[in-house]
């Protein structure tokens, strides 16, 4: 059985235009000890997804879903009550931006020990040491030291280590990061993703990564899901995802990305044309059509899913083979 399990996950906000409709039956599953990175632009539901996945959505929002379990826990009957004992313990999230997420009135050593002390029958000393084992854990030097400090006394790459190890003092099972290397510059970003890999590998973690950068995808991921619109339109192991991109969204995703040794210098960068379809209103059909040089007038009337192999799943009326020729 997986850790997680999503199936037809839809929210939809309500406004003066018209209903919303940010994710549209959304389904995914992630196993323990396993990396499901989650890829798409900027406003295609990705944070609002894994928002849901702890019982974090905005009031306004209405989330249905076929299908919502952690560990055989079904989240979609869980009271506020019964959240307060499952976030932090098992299930755990590193938000994007740890300048706004880490509350600039408490020092490190409050912020890490108060979660400690709420899961766990700990007196103050036994949770700043536990604090202390975390901070060292996650690459902190001096990490006794830090916890005297403010947030703002800390460098970015440092905020977000001090973010993972509030996410993993209770030793969850699993770890939602919602774009967590954003803000950082490329070889920091390379320490985070190299600090997930052995803390995954130690912990046996299961993750969930939400990301829009493919090269971060490549490095990191075990499998893939293309997000576009609200919508998973590509699941596949990372290896076959770049090998054979079914989706046509994918594809220009991927011919976006500049080759070294292949793209020459001053050369222009792959696009993809047009802008993403507003999705107030009803929806039918495939999001991408109007950005789409293969689509015809089926694409508009319905959606088909496919397979390309055992699990490589898309949805496209059309085969790579079809769209190349």
């Amino acid at each position: 059985m997986s850790l997680l399990n999503v199936e037809n996950l839809c929210i939809d906000i309500p406004g003066t235009r018209g209903t919303l409709h940010a994710v549209r039956g959304v389904s995914f599953h992630v196993d323990k000890g396993e990396t499901l990175c989650i890829v798409g632009e900027s406003g295609c539901g990705k944070s609002l997804t894994s928002h849901a996945l702890l019982g974090l959505s905005p009031r306004i929002a209405k989330v249905q879903a076929a299908a919502l379990s952690f560990d055989g826990t079904d989240l979609r009957k869980l009271r506020e009550r019964d959240w307060q004992k499952l976030r932090g313990l098992r299930l755990s999230m590193i938000f994007q931006d740890p300048m706004t997420s880490l509350n600039p009135s408490f020092t490190i050593g409050a912020l890490l020990t108060e979660v400690y002390r709420r899961h766990h029958p700990a007196s103050a000393a036994q949770a700043r040491d536990r604090a202390i084992e975390i901070l060292q854990k996650v690459g902190i030097g001096n990490a006794e030291e830090r916890l005297a400090q403010y947030p703002h006394q800390l460098s970015g790459g440092l905020r977000q280590r001090v973010m993972i190890a509030m996410g993993l003092i209770c030793g969850p099972d699993l770890l939602i990061a919602d774009e967590p290397t954003t803000a950082l510059d490329v070889n920091i970003q390379l320490q985070i993703l190299r600090l997930l890999q052995d803390l995954k590998r130690d912990m046996g973690l299961g993750i969930l990564f939400v990301t829009h950068d493919l090269g971060l995808v490549a490095r990191f991921a075990d499998r893939v899901a293309v997000m576009y619109a609200g919508r998973i339109v590509e699941t596949a192991p990372v290896a076959e995802l770049f090998a054979k991109p079914c989706h046509p969204y994918t594809r220009a995703l991927i011919n976006c990305i500049p080759v070294p040794g292949k793209t020459q210098p001053g050369a222009p960068l792959g696009a993809i044309p047009g802008v993403v379809p507003s999705l107030i209103g009803p929806q039918q059909g495939c999001a991408f059509r109007d950005r789409c040089t293969h689509a015809t007038p089926l694409c508009a009337s319905r959606l088909k899913r496919q397979q390309d192999g055992g699990s490589h799943v898309y949805e496209c009326h059309y085969t790579p083979e079809e769209t190349a020729a």
